[in-house]
């Protein structure tokens, strides 16, 4: 990973291998694409 990237899961936490939920950035609008993949789960049901 680039330095100054950022790795979670889609409720911004640690990620834990083998999650199939994961979002990777480059820090700066990490929270921004967090938020956006949380409201996609939630709206198709997969919570």
């Amino acid at each position: 990973m680039e330095a100054g990237g950022k790795l979670t899961d889609f409720n911004g936490k640690h990620f834990l291998s083998g999650n199939s939920e994961v979002v990777v950035s480059n820090g700066k609008v990490h929270s921004q694409i967090v938020d956006i993949m949380r409201n996609v789960r939630d709206s198709i049901g997969r919570n």
